[in-house]
């Protein structure tokens, strides 16, 4: 990494200093992860670069809009801190815009795959109700809508034309659901409490990141594939299929298979752990996927004997 370049992230991160015990996001993350960062705050890698910057081009556009919306500073609330203390843990927040004290919007700038991988907006939806609901516990105030303005930076229209799966336009407000009050209270104490659990557990008994938070999935939308192996010198699958169910009827159908071929479960790629995570490199689970990955024995083989005699469970 080129020395200015090093010394612009620097002084940028810097800048972003954790305040209290949990943030709103922290909430919304793993425990494993947010737990492994607490403890290894000075853990980095290659993915300094790519959080740095994704942060940096945020910012910015954070910094744009704030610019031209600061002469309105009666109609908006612009970027403002919320702190409050609950189960004796210091609980933070900073939402973005707040129109006359009733409709909030959060500026995301992502990419196009977030929508397409998470179509539902869970982190979204789990981020701004907290914000939602520490403003009212905070001031007293019970908004009316939460928002998102999402810019997609990789935004191309020739997709758009070819998918409506894509997002339309290169920037979208999104309505998000809010949620009941006692909902929301709920989930905070929850995962305030999943945290709390988690400051005093070994690092590799740390509750394991589910299959969703690892991003483990494929652009079909499953997070397993079957492969269906004549035998273990065949170099293609004879077929790859979407579920259990449908394998299982496909190897019951084919008369080419015997009990030389086999089926091969794969997994999807966990995106999150090799390339966002900051401390992969802690994570004992990380580590055996990367080295099953290296040996060649992450997937699961399945007789085809099994599958036909029907003890495939």
């Amino acid at each position: 990494m080129h020395k200015i370049i090093k010394d612009i992230f620097t002084i940028f991160n810097d800048h972003y200093t954790k305040v209290g015990d949990y943030s709103a996001t922290e909430l919304i993350n793993p425990p494993r992860v947010v737990t492994l960062k607490n403890r290894y705050p000075e853990c980095s890698k290659d993915i300094f670069m790519i959080r740095s910057a994704a942060s940096l081009f945020g910012s910015g556009v954070h910094s744009y809009i704030e610019k031209l919306l600061k002469p309105y500073d009666s109609k908006y609330q612009l970027e403002q801190r919320l702190q409050m203390k609950l189960m004796d843990k210091k609980l933070s927040g900073i939402y973005d815009i707040l129109v006359d004290n009733k409709d909030m919007y959060d500026i995301k700038t992502c990419k196009a795959w977030k929508l397409i991988f998470d179509p539902e907006m869970k982190d979204w939806h789990e981020q701004q109700n907290i914000y939602a609901w520490m403003i009212k516990q905070i001031h007293g105030i019970e908004l009316k809508s939460i928002n998102i303005i999402a810019m997609y930076l990789d935004w191309m229209v020739g997709n758009a034309m070819r998918s409506k799966s894509y997002p339309q336009e290169p920037i979208i407000v999104y309505p998000l659901k809010l949620w009941p009050y006692e909902k929301t209270e709920h989930f905070i104490i929850n995962k305030l409490q999943e945290l709390i659990a988690c400051e005093d557990i070994p690092d590799d008994e740390l509750p394991p990141c589910t299959r969703e938070e690892r991003w483990e999935k494929f652009p079909e939308g499953v997070t397993k594939k079957y492969a269906v192996m004549k035998n273990k010198d065949a170099k293609r699958a004879a077929r790859i299929l979407l579920s259990k169910e449908d394998t299982i009827q496909y190897c019951k159908e084919n008369k080419g298979l015997n009990s030389a071929s086999y089926v091969e479960i794969r997994y999807a790629e966990r995106k999150r752990c090799e390339t966002y995570c900051e401390v992969n490199n802690k994570c004992n689970h990380y580590l055996t996927y990367k080295k099953d990955m290296e040996n060649d024995t992450l997937f699961d083989i399945v007789p085809m004997d099994l599958i036909l005699n029907g003890k495939w469970i």
